[in-house]
């Protein structure tokens, strides 16, 4: 498997890590070792994307619109990463 797909998965797996966590701290909001896991996975995921859009190709229209990175190569469905 070449690197950038293994980065979307992490992405994905991290991503859903994130909204599990967050639907527990909902119940459990004072609960300092989920709130702790919590930040760590964002900054893990914030960490994971940089690295996949500097790679491959914008995930989200923020970054999209950040420069023109958007237009730099063949879009996503072409097979670029």
């Amino acid at each position: 498997m070449n690197g950038s797909v293994d980065l979307m998965k992490g992405i994905y797996q991290t991503s859903f890590a994130i909204d599990d966590i967050r639907l527990f701290l909902d119940t459990h909001p004072e609960c300092p070792g989920a709130l702790e896991k919590y930040r760590e996975l964002v900054g893990c995921e914030d960490k994971l994307t940089e690295e996949f859009e500097s790679r491959c190709f914008p995930l989200t229209a923020d970054a999209a619109l950040d420069g023109d990175s958007w237009i730099k190569g063949p879009w996503p469905w072409e097979g670029s990463y």
